[in-house]
């Protein structure tokens, strides 16, 4: 049996890894969150966790077999495009320290996703310079 662990999990790529990954018999799953909230799904071990701390992230990557990568900092396009700048530090830093403990910890396969915009939630249609409507 593999273990897996999936960062960011509570978020929208990784709640639905998550789901699909679920009822699968073979792997063990651990599933990270920090600020959201969580779902409970059976045979999900779930961990809060601040990926940008350096020991708690080694201490969860220690024997794991695959890392998929979905966590990170973001608001929203509009902040994208008016304020770039407020998410490359957190989340440049999360990403080296889970980068290098997966190193360190012989992980088979790592998985990054890399794209961290995403539209606010409505109701009408949008487009994409429609970054500022919600």
């Amino acid at each position: 049996m593999k273990t897996l662990l999936i960062c960011g999990a509570s978020g929208f790529i990784g709640k639905n890894i998550l789901l699909k990954f679920s009822k699968k018999k073979k792997y063990k799953i651990f599933a990270t969150y920090f600020k959201s909230k969580i779902e409970k799904i059976p045979n999900i071990k779930w961990i809060k966790v601040d990926l940008r701390n350096e020991q708690s992230v080694s201490k969860i990557i220690k024997n794991v077999d695959i890392v998929i990568q979905a966590a990170a900092t973001t608001s929203g396009s509009k902040d994208i495009v008016n304020r770039p700048y407020i998410h490359v530090t957190d989340n440049a830093l999360m990403n080296s320290i889970i980068l290098r403990a997966c190193h360190e910890n012989k992980v088979e396969h790592f998985i990054f996703f890399s794209c961290t915009t995403m539209y606010l939630s409505t109701k009408k249609n949008l487009k994409e310079d429609h970054y500022d409507e919600s």
